[in-house]
């Protein structure tokens, strides 16, 4: 099994993303406040490479950890804390923690709603693995809903026939970064981010 590795953006067997992560880990967790941007992008890349993995009960640990601490830095309803959400609810959906996994990511969708827009694509984002869950518990006509409402936004956002993952034009650049939300490898890469040490240290 293979997973894009979110350090370097390449291709690496899932062991040696997680060798290079937990090492990245170990140098950001001890950091200051004013590193909270970075640790975050580097404990969410870790939980959901734990859950690739089969790794579920260590990826729910790490993002419950991880949510507590951004909703105690930035609030409940800030985008960030509402985006880790939406992995914890995909550890729990493969644990089959359904009930659960539905009511996470109804929290997300509403908060990133909110802070984001009804359209972003996090946001989109998901609606989409609430649709999923919504399958897997016999609920197709909410499922389709979902599906229907994402789908659309999607090609309106992204161009006709697109998904999630398959854009059929560019997106439009969203400031993630500043955000603290999504990992990028060149974020993680850049001069003033110490996990980049780590990253070359275990590779």
């Amino acid at each position: 099994m293979y997973a894009k590795s979110w350090i370097t953006g390449g291709e690496f067997a899932l062991d040696d993303s997680l060798k290079q992560l937990e090492a990245a880990r170990r140098l950001v967790e001890p950091l200051d406040e004013s590193q909270a941007p970075w640790r975050d992008k580097i404990l969410f890349a870790l939980a959901d490479n734990y859950t690739m993995v089969g790794r579920h009960a260590d990826g729910e640990v790490l993002f419950r950890q991880l949510h507590a601490d951004q909703v105690r830095r930035l609030g409940a309803d800030h985008a960030r804390p509402a985006y880790t959400l939406v992995g914890l609810g995909r550890t729990l959906t493969n644990q089959g923690k359904l009930p659960e996994a539905r009511t996470v990511f109804e929290e997300a969708i509403a908060k990133l709603g909110a802070s984001l827009g009804a359209q972003h694509r996090m946001t989109l984002t998901a609606r989409d693995q609430l649709a999923s869950v919504q399958m897997q518990e016999g609920q197709f006509v909410a499922a389709a809903e979902q599906w229907a409402v994402a789908q659309a936004s999607f090609a309106a956002l992204l161009g006709e026939g697109s998904s999630w993952g398959i854009p059929t034009r560019p997106a439009p650049q969203v400031d993630q970064q500043s955000q603290g939300i999504a990992v990028q490898p060149t974020d993680v890469l850049h001069p003033g981010n110490p996990a980049a040490a780590a990253a070359g240290r275990a590779s």
